[in-house]
């Protein structure tokens, strides 16, 4: 049996709370505690310009340690119960093989910090619409474990769609990608009304189009090559998605390897 221990080292976790510090406060104290604590003595802080969202980065570490005070992804919740206007929400996302330093982090900050939890929502319910690319789509990995596999690479890469936020358009348009090879063997054509299977018709031309660089991925230890793409236009703006994705016939599923954000006339 293959060790899995690698693997799960990079599998991405992610905690939220709210925060009683601004943003360039917490920022302050975070780069206090990398200089300061022995634990993160092989750490240093990654920041631009904005202090909305910065990183802690090492040698020792499997990858970043995010901090995303970003109330926009889940200010639309309908459970916010509690949660005053101008609320500040803290993300805290990292790797599962950094959760030592993360636990030492956060021991640090807990007069600031309190943990909150979003309520669950039952099996058959859809994802909350995060506004929030890569964590709408970290949301699907719980919610459409059975149709999709979404990869650490796809999340990251995610990072960049800042413009892109038609969530609903997207979730429309992964039944279609769903469907795509039972469209192309001539199956179930009968189950998409005439629009529907037009539209869906366009998707496929593309979808088979072999002439582009495909990109190379790793997923839980094994290669794959992403030998097809998927396009989702937003139905709000001049922006598209840009997925690459390989069919898994073993699972019956998509690999969601990397995603991209385009203009709509590129």
């Amino acid at each position: 049996m293959p060790n899995q221990s690698v693997p799960t080292r990079h599998k991405i976790e992610s905690t939220l709370f709210i925060s009683s510090l601004s943003a360039f406060t917490l920022r302050q104290r975070v780069s206090e505690l990398v200089e300061q604590e022995p634990k993160l003595n092989n750490c240093f802080l990654v920041t631009d310009d904005k202090f909305d969202k910065f990183s802690i980065a090492g040698l020792d570490q499997v990858g970043e340690i995010r901090f995303i005070l970003d109330g926009s992804t889940i200010k639309n919740h309908e459970d916010l119960k509690g949660v005053g206007f101008g609320t500040q929400f803290l993300i805290v996302e990292y790797r599962v093989g950094d959760k030592q330093i993360v636990t030492c982090l956060l021991q640090k900050l807990k007069r600031y910090l309190s943990k909150y939890e979003l309520a669950k929502k039952q099996e058959n319910e859809e994802p909350e619409m995060f506004m929030n690319i890569p964590m709408f789509f970290l949301s699907l990995r719980t919610f459409l474990a059975s149709d999709f596999i979404i990869s650490d690479s796809a999340i990251e890469s995610a990072r960049s769609c800042v413009s892109f936020d038609d969530v609903a358009t997207v979730l429309m348009e992964l039944e279609t990608l769903s469907n795509m090879p039972r469209l192309l063997n001539g199956e179930d054509n009968d189950v998409f009304d005439f629009d529907e299977h037009a539209k869906a018709s366009s998707h496929m031309l593309f979808y088979q189009n072999q002439k582009f660089k495909m990109k190379q991925i790793l997923h839980f230890g094994k290669k794959h090559i992403l030998d097809h793409r998927f396009i989702i236009h937003s139905e709000k703006g001049n922006t598209r998605l840009l997925l690459h994705v390989k069919w898994i016939p073993k699972t019956r599923k998509h690999l969601i390897g990397f995603i991209e954000e385009l203009p709509s006339g590129k």
